[in-house]
Protein backbone atom coordinates (compact mmCIF):
# COMPACT_ATOMS: atom_id res chain seq x y z
CA UNK A 1 0.00 0.00 0.00
CA UNK A 2 0.84 3.41 -0.71
CA UNK A 3 2.16 5.44 1.95
CA UNK A 4 0.08 8.65 3.13
CA UNK A 5 1.39 11.40 2.10
CA UNK A 6 0.63 15.14 2.93
CA UNK A 7 -1.06 15.68 -0.34
CA UNK A 8 -3.90 13.02 1.29
CA UNK A 9 -4.23 15.19 4.41
CA UNK A 10 -8.32 16.08 5.19
CA UNK A 11 -8.80 19.64 6.99
CA UNK A 12 -11.32 17.75 9.24
CA UNK A 13 -11.01 14.48 11.54
CA UNK A 14 -10.81 11.72 8.89
CA UNK A 15 -10.33 8.16 7.94
CA UNK A 16 -7.08 6.93 6.70
CA UNK A 17 -5.17 3.76 6.19
CA UNK A 18 -1.67 3.37 8.00
CA UNK A 19 0.14 0.89 9.67
CA UNK A 20 1.27 3.66 12.66
CA UNK A 21 0.39 3.12 15.92
CA UNK A 22 -2.22 5.48 17.88
CA UNK A 23 -0.78 8.26 18.88
CA UNK A 24 1.74 8.72 16.20
CA UNK A 25 1.41 11.53 13.16
CA UNK A 26 0.09 10.20 10.21
CA UNK A 27 2.70 11.56 7.70
CA UNK A 28 6.82 12.10 8.62
CA UNK A 29 8.73 12.24 11.31
CA UNK A 30 7.17 13.08 15.04
CA UNK A 31 9.41 15.84 15.77
CA UNK A 32 7.75 15.89 19.16
CA UNK A 33 9.05 13.25 20.59
CA UNK A 34 11.35 14.64 23.14
CA UNK A 35 8.66 16.90 24.58
CA UNK A 36 6.38 13.84 24.67
CA UNK A 37 8.94 11.62 26.52
CA UNK A 38 10.11 13.92 28.89
CA UNK A 39 5.97 14.79 29.40
CA UNK A 40 5.22 11.10 29.57
CA UNK A 41 8.14 10.62 32.53
CA UNK A 42 7.81 13.96 34.51
CA UNK A 43 11.16 15.23 33.42
CA UNK A 44 10.24 18.76 34.18
CA UNK A 45 13.94 19.84 34.05
CA UNK A 46 14.08 18.73 30.01
CA UNK A 47 10.57 19.52 29.36
CA UNK A 48 11.45 23.79 30.55
CA UNK A 49 14.16 23.14 28.35
CA UNK A 50 12.88 22.13 25.28
CA UNK A 51 9.56 24.46 25.62
CA UNK A 52 12.16 27.56 26.20
CA UNK A 53 14.32 27.05 23.34
CA UNK A 54 11.88 25.51 20.69
CA UNK A 55 8.38 26.90 21.31
CA UNK A 56 7.38 26.59 17.71
CA UNK A 57 8.04 22.56 18.41
CA UNK A 58 5.15 22.35 21.32
CA UNK A 59 2.78 24.98 18.63
CA UNK A 60 3.45 22.80 15.84
CA UNK A 61 0.26 20.82 15.09
CA UNK A 62 0.55 17.54 12.69
CA UNK A 63 -2.08 14.64 11.82
CA UNK A 64 -2.02 12.34 14.89
CA UNK A 65 -3.35 8.98 14.91
CA UNK A 66 -6.11 9.16 17.74
CA UNK A 67 -8.54 6.06 17.08
CA UNK A 68 -7.79 2.60 15.17
CA UNK A 69 -10.03 0.27 13.82
CA UNK A 70 -8.19 -2.29 15.79
CA UNK A 71 -4.69 -2.55 17.15
CA UNK A 72 -1.73 -2.97 14.29
CA UNK A 73 -0.24 -7.12 14.97
CA UNK A 74 3.29 -5.52 13.64
CA UNK A 75 5.15 -2.34 12.47
CA UNK A 76 3.59 -3.24 9.03
CA UNK A 77 0.07 -4.16 9.90
CA UNK A 78 -2.32 -1.56 7.38
CA UNK A 79 -5.45 -0.93 9.03
CA UNK A 80 -8.30 1.72 9.44
CA UNK A 81 -7.24 4.38 11.18
CA UNK A 82 -8.74 8.18 12.24
CA UNK A 83 -6.60 11.28 12.36
CA UNK A 84 -6.92 15.21 12.62
CA UNK A 85 -4.41 17.80 13.52
CA UNK A 86 -3.29 17.98 17.12
CA UNK A 87 -1.33 20.15 18.62
CA UNK A 88 2.27 19.09 19.97
CA UNK A 89 1.69 20.67 23.12
CA UNK A 90 -2.07 18.52 23.55
CA UNK A 91 -0.50 15.43 23.13
CA UNK A 92 2.24 16.09 25.65
CA UNK A 93 -0.22 17.08 28.24
CA UNK A 94 -2.22 14.02 27.75
CA UNK A 95 0.55 11.64 28.13
CA UNK A 96 1.61 13.82 31.09
CA UNK A 97 -1.92 13.40 32.55
CA UNK A 98 -2.64 10.02 31.95
CA UNK A 99 0.88 8.94 33.66
CA UNK A 100 0.26 11.08 36.70
CA UNK A 101 3.00 13.95 36.47
CA UNK A 102 0.83 16.78 37.80
CA UNK A 103 3.87 19.27 37.46
CA UNK A 104 4.69 18.29 33.92
CA UNK A 105 0.80 19.12 33.07
CA UNK A 106 0.99 22.56 34.74
CA UNK A 107 4.08 23.57 32.95
CA UNK A 108 2.16 22.59 30.13
CA UNK A 109 -0.83 24.38 30.45
CA UNK A 110 1.09 27.79 31.32
CA UNK A 111 3.13 27.54 28.55
CA UNK A 112 0.09 27.30 26.30
CA UNK A 113 -1.57 29.71 27.88
CA UNK A 114 1.15 32.05 27.12
CA UNK A 115 1.36 31.38 23.75
CA UNK A 116 -2.80 31.78 22.92
CA UNK A 117 -3.28 28.55 23.17
CA UNK A 118 -7.34 27.43 24.07
CA UNK A 119 -7.80 25.01 26.33
CA UNK A 120 -9.55 23.07 24.59
CA UNK A 121 -6.91 22.56 22.50
CA UNK A 122 -4.82 21.31 25.45
CA UNK A 123 -7.62 19.59 27.37
CA UNK A 124 -10.13 17.32 25.89
CA UNK A 125 -12.27 14.45 26.65
CA UNK A 126 -9.38 11.97 26.77
CA UNK A 127 -7.09 14.00 28.70
CA UNK A 128 -9.96 14.18 31.85
CA UNK A 129 -10.57 10.77 31.49
CA UNK A 130 -7.22 8.96 31.53
CA UNK A 131 -6.69 11.20 34.37
CA UNK A 132 -9.68 10.22 36.33
CA UNK A 133 -9.90 6.55 34.99
CA UNK A 134 -5.86 6.39 36.31
CA UNK A 135 -7.33 8.31 39.93
CA UNK A 136 -4.35 11.06 39.52
CA UNK A 137 -6.48 13.48 42.27
CA UNK A 138 -2.90 15.47 41.45
CA UNK A 139 -3.29 15.98 37.94
CA UNK A 140 -7.11 16.82 38.13
CA UNK A 141 -6.38 18.92 40.69
CA UNK A 142 -4.02 21.11 37.83
CA UNK A 143 -7.03 20.54 35.15
CA UNK A 144 -10.02 21.85 37.39
CA UNK A 145 -8.04 24.71 38.17
CA UNK A 146 -7.23 25.57 34.67
CA UNK A 147 -10.83 25.34 33.37
CA UNK A 148 -13.63 24.87 35.88
CA UNK A 149 -15.77 23.07 33.27
CA UNK A 150 -13.31 20.10 33.74
CA UNK A 151 -15.10 18.73 37.51
CA UNK A 152 -18.35 18.64 35.81
CA UNK A 153 -17.34 17.37 31.80
CA UNK A 154 -19.48 14.78 30.25
CA UNK A 155 -16.70 12.49 29.59
CA UNK A 156 -19.30 9.31 28.45
CA UNK A 157 -23.07 9.34 28.29
CA UNK A 158 -23.25 11.78 30.80
CA UNK A 159 -21.24 9.92 33.39
CA UNK A 160 -19.14 13.27 34.99
CA UNK A 161 -15.63 12.91 36.81
CA UNK A 162 -17.08 12.32 39.80
CA UNK A 163 -19.49 9.33 38.17
CA UNK A 164 -16.05 7.55 37.01
CA UNK A 165 -14.69 8.07 41.02
CA UNK A 166 -17.48 6.62 42.76
CA UNK A 167 -16.92 3.93 40.14
CA UNK A 168 -14.07 3.11 41.61
CA UNK A 169 -14.36 4.17 45.14
CA UNK A 170 -11.21 6.84 44.39
CA UNK A 171 -12.85 9.08 47.78
CA UNK A 172 -9.75 10.97 47.23
CA UNK A 173 -10.27 11.84 43.81
CA UNK A 174 -14.11 12.52 44.85
CA UNK A 175 -12.75 15.04 47.27
CA UNK A 176 -11.37 16.90 45.04
CA UNK A 177 -14.09 16.82 42.02
CA UNK A 178 -16.45 18.48 44.65
CA UNK A 179 -14.45 21.14 45.90
CA UNK A 180 -13.87 22.10 42.04
CA UNK A 181 -18.08 22.24 41.87
CA UNK A 182 -18.10 18.51 40.33
CA UNK A 183 -20.54 17.51 42.78
CA UNK A 184 -24.06 18.67 41.26
CA UNK A 185 -25.96 15.55 40.06
CA UNK A 186 -27.41 16.11 36.32
CA UNK A 187 -31.01 14.78 35.58
CA UNK A 188 -30.52 12.05 34.03
CA UNK A 189 -33.71 9.76 32.21
CA UNK A 190 -35.23 6.59 34.03
CA UNK A 191 -33.71 4.91 35.23
CA UNK A 192 -30.97 6.58 36.53
CA UNK A 193 -32.51 9.39 38.81
CA UNK A 194 -33.62 7.45 42.26
CA UNK A 195 -32.80 3.89 43.12
CA UNK A 196 -29.42 1.77 41.30
CA UNK A 197 -29.45 5.07 39.69
CA UNK A 198 -28.39 8.19 42.50
CA UNK A 199 -24.76 9.05 43.02
CA UNK A 200 -26.07 7.79 46.56
CA UNK A 201 -27.26 4.71 45.73
CA UNK A 202 -24.46 3.75 43.60
CA UNK A 203 -21.76 5.12 46.51
CA UNK A 204 -23.46 2.15 48.73
CA UNK A 205 -21.99 -0.45 46.66
CA UNK A 206 -18.24 0.62 46.88
CA UNK A 207 -16.80 -1.28 50.25
CA UNK A 208 -16.71 0.95 53.17
CA UNK A 209 -18.46 4.24 54.30
CA UNK A 210 -16.34 6.68 53.46
CA UNK A 211 -17.41 7.58 49.56
CA UNK A 212 -21.18 7.99 51.08
CA UNK A 213 -20.22 9.89 53.62
CA UNK A 214 -18.20 12.25 51.62
CA UNK A 215 -20.92 12.93 49.29
CA UNK A 216 -23.58 13.41 52.57
CA UNK A 217 -21.17 15.52 53.94
CA UNK A 218 -20.94 17.15 50.54
CA UNK A 219 -25.03 17.73 50.82
CA UNK A 220 -26.29 15.38 48.81
CA UNK A 221 -29.30 14.44 50.08
CA UNK A 222 -30.73 10.83 51.62
CA UNK A 223 -34.75 11.51 51.06
CA UNK A 224 -35.88 9.65 48.12
CA UNK A 225 -32.31 9.12 46.79
CA UNK A 226 -31.98 4.74 47.09
CA UNK A 227 -29.36 4.73 49.22
CA UNK A 228 -30.96 3.29 52.14
CA UNK A 229 -33.38 0.53 49.54
CA UNK A 230 -29.99 -0.43 47.81
CA UNK A 231 -27.88 -0.65 51.54
CA UNK A 232 -31.04 -2.82 52.26
CA UNK A 233 -30.37 -5.17 49.54
CA UNK A 234 -26.39 -5.63 49.86
CA UNK A 235 -26.69 -6.27 53.67
CA UNK A 236 -24.75 -3.58 54.20
CA UNK A 237 -25.24 -2.84 57.88
CA UNK A 238 -23.23 0.36 58.27
CA UNK A 239 -24.25 1.74 55.78
CA UNK A 240 -27.68 1.67 57.25
CA UNK A 241 -26.58 2.71 60.54
CA UNK A 242 -25.12 5.69 59.06
CA UNK A 243 -27.85 6.39 56.70
CA UNK A 244 -30.44 6.17 60.01
CA UNK A 245 -28.65 7.57 62.70
CA UNK A 246 -26.38 10.68 61.29
CA UNK A 247 -28.90 11.67 58.73
CA UNK A 248 -32.15 10.73 59.14
CA UNK A 249 -33.16 7.98 56.28
CA UNK A 250 -36.84 6.71 56.86
CA UNK A 251 -36.85 3.40 57.34
CA UNK A 252 -40.03 2.58 56.09
CA UNK A 253 -39.74 4.98 52.76
CA UNK A 254 -41.47 4.13 49.39
CA UNK A 255 -39.84 5.38 46.23
CA UNK A 256 -42.33 7.00 43.64
CA UNK A 257 -42.88 4.82 40.88
CA UNK A 258 -41.39 7.19 38.41
CA UNK A 259 -38.24 7.37 39.57
CA UNK A 260 -37.79 3.53 39.36
CA UNK A 261 -36.47 1.42 36.87
CA UNK A 262 -38.99 0.23 34.11
CA UNK A 263 -38.58 -3.63 35.22
CA UNK A 264 -40.54 -4.50 38.17
CA UNK A 265 -41.71 -0.86 38.46
CA UNK A 266 -44.97 -0.91 40.30
CA UNK A 267 -43.35 -3.75 42.59
CA UNK A 268 -40.80 -1.47 43.74
CA UNK A 269 -42.57 1.24 44.26
CA UNK A 270 -44.70 -1.03 46.67
CA UNK A 271 -41.02 -2.32 48.85
CA UNK A 272 -39.77 -0.60 51.89
CA UNK A 273 -36.37 -0.79 52.62
CA UNK A 274 -36.86 -4.00 54.86
CA UNK A 275 -38.78 -5.68 51.16
CA UNK A 276 -35.95 -4.76 49.44
CA UNK A 277 -33.55 -6.97 52.24
CA UNK A 278 -35.92 -9.77 52.26
CA UNK A 279 -36.24 -10.25 48.28
CA UNK A 280 -31.83 -10.98 48.69
CA UNK A 281 -32.36 -12.84 52.04
CA UNK A 282 -30.44 -10.18 54.38
CA UNK A 283 -32.07 -10.99 57.36
CA UNK A 284 -29.21 -8.80 59.83
CA UNK A 285 -30.37 -5.83 57.44
CA UNK A 286 -34.23 -6.84 58.33
CA UNK A 287 -33.29 -7.23 61.44
CA UNK A 288 -31.77 -3.91 61.96
CA UNK A 289 -34.21 -2.13 60.47
CA UNK A 290 -36.23 -3.34 62.36
CA UNK A 291 -34.78 -2.35 65.74
CA UNK A 292 -35.01 1.42 63.95
CA UNK A 293 -38.64 0.97 63.87
CA UNK A 294 -38.85 0.08 60.45
CA UNK A 295 -42.56 -1.83 60.21
CA UNK A 296 -43.11 -5.70 59.46
CA UNK A 297 -46.58 -5.54 58.72
CA UNK A 298 -46.61 -3.25 55.54
CA UNK A 299 -47.60 -5.34 52.31
CA UNK A 300 -46.32 -5.24 48.76
CA UNK A 301 -48.22 -5.23 45.54
CA UNK A 302 -48.33 -8.72 45.48
CA UNK A 303 -49.81 -8.82 49.33
CA UNK A 304 -46.59 -9.84 51.32
CA UNK A 305 -44.98 -8.77 53.80
CA UNK A 306 -41.15 -8.63 54.30
CA UNK A 307 -41.68 -11.78 56.17
CA UNK A 308 -43.33 -13.96 53.76
CA UNK A 309 -40.88 -12.22 50.71
CA UNK A 310 -37.92 -13.76 52.82
CA UNK A 311 -40.05 -17.09 53.18
CA UNK A 312 -40.61 -17.09 49.65
CA UNK A 313 -36.55 -16.15 48.89
CA UNK A 314 -35.64 -19.32 50.78
CA UNK A 315 -37.80 -21.65 49.29
CA UNK A 316 -36.40 -20.38 46.24
CA UNK A 317 -32.70 -20.95 47.23
CA UNK A 318 -33.63 -24.55 48.08
CA UNK A 319 -34.68 -25.87 44.74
Amino acid sequence: MTEVTAADLQALPSKYQSSRDLGDVLVGEDTAISLIRASSTGDISMLRGILEESPELALDSPHRIYDEDRPANNKNDVRGVLAMKKSNVYQATLRAAENGHATAVSTLLDFASQNGVKLSSAIDRVTIKKTVENGHADVFEVLAKASPNVAIFDIIQGQRPLDFAIASNDVELAKVILQHGGGREIPMPRPTSSYRGSRLCRSVKSSGTAMIELLLQGGYAVKMSGALQMAAERGAVDTIRLLVEEYGADVNEQLPAETLPRADNSLFASFTPMHFAARLGREEAMMLLERYGAKSDILDVKGRTPSQLLKERKEETKK
